[in-house]
C-alpha cells in the first residue's frame, strides 16, 4: 500500500512541471469580444423582376419615365414621414422613398423603401422609357441580397414637363430631378408590396 502511495506521488509530481510549463488552458472570451464562427450556407438567391407599363399622354420632350425595385426589411422597417427620415440604407449610394403600404404618393406617414445602390441604380431601374411599348421589366435581382426575409415593390415615375436644370445647373428629366415637385413636373406610383421568401 505505501509502495503505490510513493509511486502516485512520484507520477503527480512527475507530472506537474509538464502542466506548469505548458500552454495555458483556453480562457473565454471577455464581454464583446468578437469570435469567429463556423461557415455556413446562405439562403439561396431569390430572383425577382418588376413588370411595368407605359401609359398616359407623353411630353412634347425627354422619356416618359421608368420604374425601379424598392425593398425594406421584411421585419423593422423604419417609420417616415419623408424620404430624408430614412437612414439605414443597405449600401452606399442607396436611394430613399418615404411610402405607404398603399399606391399614393405624398406626404403621409409611411416606412422607408430603398433602391440599392450605388448610385445611379441601374442594376435595379429600367429608365427612359419611351411611348408605345407595352409591359416592360426592371432587371432581375437578387430579393434576399440585403435582407431575407424582405419586401420588394415597383415604383414608377412618370414625366410630366420637359427636362429642367436642377440645383446644379444640370439639365435633368424631372423623375431624376430634385427640384421636381409631385404632381406638378412627375407623378410618382408605387406597386403593391410582395415579401420574399
Amino acid at each position: 500500500m505505501a509502495r503505490s502511495a510513493r509511486f502516485a506521488t512520484v507520477l503527480v509530481a512527475a507530472l506537474l512541471p509538464a502542466v506548469a510549463g505548458g500552454a495555458e488552458p483556453p480562457q473565454p472570451d471577455p464581454p464583446g469580444a468578437v469570435a469567429p464562427g463556423l461557415p455556413e450556407p446562405a439562403p439561396p438567391p431569390v430572383w425577382i423582376r418588376g413588370p411595368f407599363s407605359v401609359q398616359g399622354p407623353v411630353p412634347p420632350e425627354g422619356p416618359q419615365g421608368g420604374a425601379c425595385l424598392v425593398g425594406q426589411p421584411a421585419h423593422g422597417a423604419e417609420p417616415c414621414t419623408a424620404a430624408a427620415d430614412c437612414t439605414r440604407p443597405p449600401i452606399g449610394g442607396s436611394y430613399a422613398y418615404c411610402a405607404p403600404d398603399d399606391a399614393v404618393a405624398g406626404d403621409h406617414p409611411g416606412t422607408c423603401w430603398y433602391r440599392p445602390g450605388p448610385a445611379p441604380g441601374d442594376g435595379y431601374c429600367l429608365r427612359g422609357v419611351r411611348p408605345g411599348t407595352r409591359t416592360l421589366y426592371t432587371p432581375t435581382v437578387n430579393a434576399t441580397a440585403f435582407w431575407s426575409p424582405a419586401r420588394w415593390r415597383v415604383v414608377t415615375c412618370e414625366n410630366l414637363a420637359p427636362p429642367f436644370a436642377d440645383a446644379d445647373g444640370e439639365t435633368r428629366p424631372a423623375c431624376a430631378n430634385g427640384l421636381s415637385v409631385e404632381g406638378q413636373h412627375k407623378r410618382t406610383h408605387y406597386g403593391t408590396p410582395a415579401r420574399f421568401p
